[in-house]
């Protein structure tokens, strides 16, 4: 699929928050699923209130897999799940104005762990390595310390290049030789590939999405999620949990897990 781009212009005097988000539509084939980028476009929020969209019984499952690295408190009372493309630059936006924020007030003083579900879309010729090498760093404990090196360098000049990926395993200790082994043998490639067709059935279809809960497993309706990307709410009801579509402010966030902690 070739990817459409749109941009449309904020005012500023626009009281609207308009949120630019990576949109992927998620297909299913031949027992597997792929995701591709339809183009960049604009959330126009008109509110902040919840949204609720009518449940359609389409019911899927979110937990944290066995394997999955998991950043905080492991007994966490809230669970954040963040969808994202190292290469989108709004994800990027949503780490540094929101992620990073969440680490230091909730997640370090034990209130919130988070999770990291990768899409690498086929459009972004370095997403697919990234996120293998973020698992590749798992392997020396140091996932979220690659995550993090990903998304700050994510928007320099060959950034995400496989040369460069591996200079950042070296400033962050891990062996070279292991770490380049593992990447360049794609030892982690059906891994990343499973979580992304575990994405398309739960109907996330954005870059940058977030699903906030204090119940697990989640049980939501997958149609009520793909529902939510054509409508005009940031944030959208899912019973026990709340996706949050986009890269929003911190304070959307704060205001939902504060609700759910409280």
């Amino acid at each position: 699929m070739e990817e459409e781009k749109k941009e449309n212009k904020t005012n500023d005097d626009n009281k609207n928050i308009l949120l630019p988000i990576s949109i992927v539509i998620a297909a299913l084939i031949i027992g597997g699923a792929f995701i591709y980028s339809k183009g960049t476009s604009n959330i126009d929020v008109k509110n902040n209130e919840v949204a609720n969209v009518e449940n359609s019984q389409n019911t899927v499952t979110l937990d944290i897999a066995e394997d999955q690295p998991i950043l905080g408190n492991p007994n966490a009372e809230v669970t954040v799940f963040e969808f994202g493309d190292y290469q989108c630059p709004f994800c990027q936006r949503y780490y540094m104005i929101s992620h990073l924020d969440l680490v230091k007030n909730y997640v370090e003083p034990g209130l919130v762990k988070v999770v990291f579900m990768d899409i690498p879309l086929p459009g972004h010729d370095f997403a697919q390595k990234a996120s293998e090498a973020a698992w590749c760093a798992k392997d020396e404990g140091k996932f979220w310390e690659m995550h993090d090196k990903l998304f700050n360098n994510a928007d320099k000049e060959n950034g995400l290049t496989v040369d460069n990926i591996i200079k950042y395993a070296e400033e962050l200790g891990l062996n070279k030789n292991n770490f380049s082994d593992c990447l360049n043998s794609s030892k982690y490639a059906s891994r990343v590939q499973e979580i992304a067709n575990l994405v398309a059935q739960l109907g996330v279809y954005a870059t940058p999405s977030t699903i906030i809960t204090n119940k697990l497993p989640l049980d939501f309706d997958a149609q009520t999620v793909e529902a939510a990307y054509e409508g005009s709410s940031s944030t959208v009801s899912l019973g026990d949990g709340i996706l949050v579509i986009g890269a929003q402010p911190y304070s959307t966030f704060k205001s939902i897990i504060d609700g759910f902690i409280k």
